[in-house]
């Protein structure tokens, strides 16, 4: 059987991978045996992403989770990134043997993900881009947790991050993708591209001409064209979407 990582009344938090879930086996290969990784006193939020982290050819698992009382694995809290506690943790676990490879404090409050985005320069690294909420725009060394980058999100306290962040085409030819970050403000859904390699804005936003809080989809042509579809009492590309990625 398989569980899945949740929170309980206690506030604990347990891992338990079995080798007879073939759903996993799928996505961690190589797995030869049982085990599982514990948190007190914490939560974990809809996030869960598999990347081959240490490269040993078998996918680790990256996930958040609400802190109350610091890492339970490093000598890490909350204060270390400049947050009071509760805060949100972003982890990485083996998937070889249930290890924990890293973890950091990366929001207030809750936060979007987007794991391997490889960055420029040659150096080969890729990064997950954090953005809290609230909270600024990291970006994390996959392979490390270390900060990559760090910068101000500009979002005012009234606008609403929305899920998911959509990676993009590279729109500065820096030699990263780029991010389109969609906000919530008042009745519109407004839409921002920012770079992958420094978290800067890029151009201006652009309203989409929808509103609602439902998550979008980037949908990519055979042709390679992009396309965001948003839920709008029914499924419809947004043509202003299309323009902001062209």
């Amino acid at each position: 059987g398989c569980q899945s990582p949740q929170g309980e009344g206690s506030g604990a938090l347990t891992w338990q991978v079995l080798t007879t879930c073939s759903a996993l086996e799928e996505r961690v290969s190589g797995l030869a045996e049982e085990y599982s990784l514990g948190f007190s006193f914490s939560v974990t939020y809809d996030f869960l992403a598999t990347e081959d982290i240490n490269r040993d050819k078998i996918q680790d698992v990256l996930f958040l989770y609400k802190n109350t009382k610091g890492s339970s694995y490093f000598n890490l809290s909350c204060a270390d990134e400049g947050f009071s506690y509760p805060c949100t943790f972003v982890a990485a676990m083996s998937g070889a043997n249930g290890s924990m490879l890293w973890e950091r404090p990366a929001a207030q409050d809750g936060a979007l993900v987007v794991c391997a985005i490889p960055q420029p320069g040659g150096s080969g690294a890729s990064a997950c881009i954090i953005v809290g909420r609230p909270g600024p725009f990291v970006a994390v060394d996959l392979s490390t947790g270390q900060t990559l980058w760090n910068r101000p999100s500009g979002f005012g306290s009234n606008v609403s991050i929305l899920s998911p962040l959509l990676q993009v085409p590279d729109a500065d030819a820096d030699g990263a993708p780029d991010l389109l970050v969609l906000t919530q403000e008042e009745r519109e859904v407004i839409g921002y591209v920012y770079s992958g390699s420094t978290g800067k804005r890029i151009g201006h936003g652009g309203c989409l001409g929808v509103d609602g809080t439902s998550s979008s989809l980037l949908h990519v042509t055979r042709a390679g064209a992009h396309y965001i579809l948003l839920p709008c009492g029914r499924l419809c590309a947004s043509p202003k979407a299309e323009a902001m990625l062209a």
